[in-house]
C-alpha cells in the first residue's frame, strides 16, 4: 500500500479499501454488557430490578417491567434516575423519540451493567466486513474480475463455457 514511485499517488486501490474499512468501522460495532456496582450520569447501562421493584414499577407504569436498558440521568443518594426510550420516528424535518423516565433505588437493583465496545468481536467483523466488500469490488470493479488480467484457465470469454461434450 505505498505510493506510486513515479506520481507520488496512492493507488486508487488502497484508498478505496482504507474508505471501506473506515467506514465498517464507524458503521459497526458488537457491543456487550459488562456488571459494574455504580455508573455515572451518561452512561448506557442494563438494570434488572428485584421483584418487589419489578411489581412497584409495573403497577405505577401498568405494565410489566423487569428488566430496563437507557441512559444514566443521575445518582442521587441511593436512587438511580434513569431514561429508557420506548418509541422513536421520524418526519420529513426530524427524527424524534419517545422516552420514560424511572427513579430507582439501589436497593431495588438486582444488577445492572455497563454497555461497552466489544473489541474482539468488533475486531472479527470489520475484518470480515472489509473482506466481503474487497471481494465483492474485485470482482466487479477493479481490473475486471478476481483474476485482474490473467485468467486461471485459457477460455475465450465471447464463447460460452460448456461443463461437458456431448457424445454422439
Amino acid at each position: 500500500m505505498g505510493s506510486d514511485p513515479k506520481s507520488g499517488r496512492v493507488p486508487g486501490r488502497a484508498v478505496g479499501l482504507v474508505l471501506t474499512l473506515a467506514l465498517a468501522v464507524l458503521g459497526s460495532g458488537c457491543y456487550t454488557f459488562q456488571p459494574v456496582q455504580v455508573a455515572s450520569p451518561g452512561e448506557r447501562v442494563r438494570a434488572r430490578l428485584t421483584v418487589e421493584e419489578a411489581i412497584r414499577q409495573s403497577q405505577e407504569r401498568g405494565e410489566p417491567v423487569r428488566n430496563l436498558e437507557g441512559t444514566v440521568t443521575g445518582l442521587e443518594g441511593n436512587v438511580l434516575d434513569m431514561e429508557v426510550v420506548t418509541a422513536r420516528g421520524q418526519t420529513v424535518q426530524q427524527n424524534f423519540q419517545f422516552a420514560t423516565r424511572y427513579s430507582i433505588p439501589m436497593s431495588g437493583i438486582e444488577s445492572l451493567s455497563l454497555r461497552q465496545l466489544a473489541p474482539v468481536k468488533t475486531g472479527a467483523l470489520v475484518t470480515l466486513l472489509a473482506a466481503g466488500v474487497y471481494l465483492a469490488l474485485d470482482a466487479l470493479v477493479i481490473d475486471g474480475g478476481l483474476f485482474g488480467d490473467s485468467r486461471p484457465i485459457d477460455v475465450n470469454p465471447a464463447s460460452p463455457i460448456t461443463p461437458f461434450r456431448p457424445v454422439r
